[in-house]
């Protein structure tokens, strides 16, 4: 089985479905060659794509406070992080959309 593509990538960050459990998120933190991962447990994609601003951050530093210090020491800003999700959970439900369509057909 070929590897899915990421739900998210840019140059800095990129967002990727654990295929041992789809309702897990990998996201990883690009530079220089260099990849830090990091688990979105279940349900963290939608919570955080569906956060507002205000909360982000503080919601994110309790579920993986490695994961916002790293991203910041590497020039990243909490927004451009909550960006990269919301991004990667419209992916998520987009293809999630596209399946179930096409099993109606």
């Amino acid at each position: 089985m070929a590897k899915e593509r990421p739900l998210y990538e840019d140059p800095d960050i990129r967002i990727e479905s654990m295929p041992e459990s789809p309702q897990e998120h990998l996201l990883y933190l690009l530079r220089n060659g260099e990849e830090l991962n990091y688990i979105l447990p279940r349900s963290c994609l939608k919570d955080f794509a569906t956060t507002p601003r205000p909360g982000l951050e503080s919601k994110m530093r309790n579920i993986n406070y490695d994961m916002v210090r790293d991203a910041l020491n590497r020039g990243l800003s909490v927004d451009s992080l909550g960006v990269a999700i919301a991004q990667a959970y419209i992916e998520k439900e987009r293809r999630w959309n596209d399946e179930k369509s096409a099993m109606e057909v």
